[in-house]
């Protein structure tokens, strides 16, 4: 511990590790949210992709709203640029109770995490907030996730039949992944 002339009690230095700072010309958290949501247009899709929906089934719709966690609230008429953040907050919090993340877009939506599949479940059944009304959708791609299954069974099935095996996994699109690594 280190003291001053005065015998002030210093804090210990701060320690630093040696991770470099992100370049300046890398995209803010707002701009990748912005970039990533729902589009306006009547053909939208569940998957991240553009895929297939799993279902359209309002059973299996209905799971999907249980497990999301991050949703887009537009409003009908206008946007909530011009909204006071405390009217917005008020009139989330009194529907659906406190949520983790409440953010205004660029666009003028609102980004919304919720913490529990009970709020989740309210806030898809949402159509007025305030005395406002409003549209609540899905996040097009923070919902899912994309991965890899390399299994050699699989090499000889139809991507059809591995999609109407896995939809109850909630998988929503199937390819061939063609060709390997390049290797040098």
């Amino acid at each position: 511990m280190m003291t001053t002339k005065e015998n002030i009690v210093l804090p210990p230095p701060m320690e630093t590790n040696n991770v470099s700072l992100a370049p300046s010309n890398t995209l803010s958290w707002a701009d990748r949210v912005e970039n990533s949501t729902p589009s306006s247009s009547p053909g939208f899709s569940l998957c991240p992709d553009g895929g297939q929906s799993p279902s359209n089934s309002p059973v299996v719709e209905q799971q999907l709203y249980l497990t999301a966690r991050f949703f887009i609230i537009k409003k009908n008429d206008d946007n909530f640029l011009n909204l006071s953040p405390f009217l917005i907050h008020k009139a989330i919090t009194s529907a659906i109770g406190a949520v983790k993340t409440i953010r205004k877009m660029r666009s003028g939506d609102l980004f919304l995490e919720v913490t529990s599949s009970s709020q989740a479940s309210a806030l898809m059944n949402l159509k007025k907030a305030a005395h406002f009304d409003i549209t609540v959708t899905l996040h097009t791609s923070l919902n899912f996730s994309r991965g890899v299954i390399s299994a050699a069974d699989l090499l000889n099935v139809d991507t059809d039949e591995i999609l109407e095996n896995l939809h109850k996994q909630k998988i929503c699109g199937v390819r061939r992944q063609l060709g390997g690594m390049d290797r040098c």
